[in-house]
């Protein structure tokens, strides 16, 4: 970890998988759930994490199902990621340095699109950082294109993972999703292939949502390339 002030932790999801991460307690009375991207773990988000921790929020980063030391199978695409943040949540409602209503979610790729998804799951998500949202299953393309060239493929990918890990992908769009939410959102879209998805999640959430379009930034790098913007 960072520092001493970060502690392990673990949880368990609803399914009984057990996630192991770090918890950095909060000294304003707020904390925020760090999720990370797929094929990442706790430390990937550890940059925003500590943007964070300067201003005095407490932080949870966490290994996802199947990384670092957590159980279960890894899905890059994020499927039963939603169980992780979940229990995630359940960690951070028991913390007395938690005050209630004041827990917010920050995902980077992947993570971005699971910080949507939790956010509509739970009303206790009270505000929403998305960096690098883009599809978690198929339903997102569908949202996103009528063009079959673009659709084939993707079904023909989804479906492929469904066969493989045994599961179903998402019911729902995260298009749905944002538009059920009633958390504030912020989506940050960098480069030109994110600009279209952060221009569909920004419309399906109306008034509650808000786009930061970094044109010449990288994937999750916005923070990086652009710190005191960011911050």
């Amino acid at each position: 970890p960072p520092d001493a002030s970060y502690k392990t932790v673990s949880f368990t999801a609803s399914d009984g998988v057990d996630l192991e991460g770090w918890y950095r307690p909060s000294r304003n009375g707020a904390s925020v759930l760090m999720i990370s991207g797929g094929g990442g773990n706790r430390r990937s988000t550890l940059r925003h994490a500590e943007m964070l921790v300067r201003h005095g929020y407490g932080v949870l980063v966490y290994d996802p199902r199947g990384s670092g030391n957590s159980e279960g199978t890894i899905n890059s695409y994020g499927w039963g990621w939603e169980k992780d943040a979940a229990a995630a949540l359940d960690f951070l409602a028991e913390r007395d340095d938690v005050e209630p209503g004041r827990v917010g979610v920050l995902g980077l790729s992947t993570g971005a699109d699971i910080a949507i998804d939790i956010a509509a799951r739970r009303d206790d998500v009270k505000a929403v950082v998305a960096d690098g949202s883009a599809a978690i299953g198929y339903q997102d393309i569908k949202a996103y294109t009528d063009d079959p060239v673009t659709r084939v493929p993707m079904w023909v990918l989804f479906k492929t993972i469904e066969v493989i890990q045994g599961r179903s992908g998402p019911e729902k769009s995260l298009a749905e999703q944002i538009a059920h939410s009633h958390a504030p959102h912020l989506i940050v879209s960098a480069g030109k292939p994110e600009k279209e998805w952060g221009e569909l999640y920004d419309k399906a959430g109306g008034a509650h949502s808000e786009l930061w379009y970094l044109p010449t930034a990288g994937h999750t790098a916005a923070l990086k390339q652009y710190p005191e913007a960011y911050e």
